[in-house]
């Protein structure tokens, strides 16, 4: 899920989380298939240094200036102080790695086109971090249903 902001709408976002206590994104792209979907309503809360963990979902602004919202894949010690670096659920590489400034919060649920609202700390979505994150094999067979479906969309062809 990624979307360009400015600086300043990086910024009004931070403190919108921060002074709410959450906010509601609309969900885009494939990035995180299957557990977020295109339709699906993701909501974000404000999150804390120490309180974030491998697995969570954190939504940040890239060096490039992107919105994202990507799985917690590893936290790395460097010269410039802590990395945090994420993957989306179904993308075959990480990306860069952010600064804790560059994290506006964390997903705390996930409402589906449905209506039903699908908090991120249950079961299966815990279940599912763990998989995703310690069977490598799992996002390019994701990647690979998602080209599958794609292409049966725009060929009408059947699977």
């Amino acid at each position: 899920m990624s979307l360009s902001v400015e600086e300043d709408v990086f910024q009004f976002l931070k403190q919108f989380v921060q002074t709410n206590g959450w906010i509601d994104l609309p969900a885009h792209g494939t990035s995180m298939f299957p557990m977020i979907r295109q339709g699906s309503v993701c909501r974000f809360v404000p999150t804390h240094v120490r309180s974030i963990k491998r697995g969570d979902v954190l939504l940040f602004r890239s060096g490039t200036g992107q919105l994202i919202a990507h799985r917690l894949y590893q936290v790395v010690k460097a010269d410039e102080g802590t990395l945090y670096i994420c993957k989306g659920d179904s993308n075959l590489g990480t990306d860069r790695p952010i600064h804790y400034q560059q994290i506006i919060g964390i997903l705390s649920s996930i409402r589906l086109p449905s209506g039903r609202t699908i908090p991120v700390n249950g079961l299966f979505n815990r279940l599912w971090a763990k998989i995703i994150i310690d069977i490598p094999y799992v996002s390019p067979i994701i990647r690979k249903y998602i080209s599958m479906k794609h292409a049966k969309h725009t060929t009408g062809a059947t699977l």
